[in-house]
């Protein structure tokens, strides 16, 4: 145990393979203790009409945890009404369940590139460290570029983890299922049985 721990925040609606991926290359490459998935209840940056409730979503997390040993759940912001600011929940983790571990914020490329919109992202980086994961959306020079001017105006260091192209994504998958279509290979088949069970996105 080296005290190291990730945290992948989403609204995980559902969580499908791509977010497993992108744990588990963060828990390789940055020899992690542990990555814990933090289904959000009410995010700041998204809104969804299809959004299930925190509960759901949180339930799809624990089912992907079960099946992974390297996963965990985090349900601080599940049941919280209030826009769920990750400045608030870090700060709340490292005084409490984190309490005296190093917390590696995993967030894809396209966070990194709006990361100064989010509430005091300043103090963020003090608590944390930042891993982006590299995503198409954005090619490898605007990355760099982002971290350059983060790093020149905040001498912050902002680790990057390159995985396999997936182009999964929660909302196809959403579609996907409301046309009766397969969703394997995408998703958990325990989760995909849970959501079938429950007759989700339909």
């Amino acid at each position: 145990m080296n005290n190291k721990v990730g945290i992948l925040g989403g609204s995980f609606n559902p969580i499908h393979l791509g977010h497993i991926l992108m744990c588990q290359y963060a828990y390789e490459e940055l020899y992690l203790d542990k990555v814990y998935l933090l289904p959000n209840e009410n995010p700041p940056h998204k809104t969804s009409e299809n959004l299930l409730s925190g509960i759901d979503r949180l339930k799809m997390c624990q089912i992907s945890a079960k099946n992974n040993d390297f996963l965990d759940v985090l349900d601080y912001e599940i049941n919280n009404s209030a826009t769920n600011y990750s400045i608030n929940t870090l700060k709340m983790l490292l005084n409490g369940k984190l309490k005296g571990k190093e917390i590696y914020f995993i967030i894809g490329a396209d966070s990194l590139m709006n990361f100064d919109t989010w509430k005091d992202y300043t103090e963020i980086f003090k608590l944390v460290k930042l891993v982006c994961i590299e995503r198409t959306e954005f090619n490898k020079n605007e990355i760099e570029n982002k971290i350059i001017a983060f790093n020149e105006e905040f001498d912050v260091e902002i680790l990057v983890v390159k995985m396999p192209l997936i182009q999964i994504s929660s909302t196809d998958i959403r579609k996907r299922i409301s046309n009766n279509k397969s969703v394997k290979y995408m998703v958990d088949n325990d989760v995909i049985n849970y959501i079938n069970e429950m007759n989700y996105y339909r």
